[in-house]
């Protein structure tokens, strides 16, 4: 997290894959699954933190690389790490 708390980067492990057939994690699933979690018609109760978290805006969630993205919002979300990486109620990230 950025000292002033508005820009999380996120690095991901190389090589974890998904069950089945479905190829390994990259930044460019967890964008593609986050937009997914604050669509208008989502009913995913972490849609609206990970909503302000992008201050509703998908441009401000950037894929650095495979394995690295970024989130910027004009209000401090202390509380995203912990958010995205809840096992039971975290982002579920799913293949692009």
């Amino acid at each position: 997290m950025s000292s002033d708390g508005r820009t999380w980067t996120f690095k991901l492990r190389k090589d974890v894959p998904f069950h089945g057939d479905w190829g390994t994690v990259t930044a460019e699933d967890v964008k593609y699954s986050w937009e997914q979690w604050i669509a208008e018609d989502s009913n995913h109760d972490l849609g609206p933190t990970l909503s302000q978290a992008v201050d509703g805006d998908m441009n401000n969630f950037k894929v650095v690389d495979d394995l690295e993205f970024t989130v910027t919002t004009t209000k401090p979300v202390v509380t995203l790490d912990s958010i995205v990486s809840d096992f039971g109620n975290g982002l579920q990230v799913v293949p692009k």
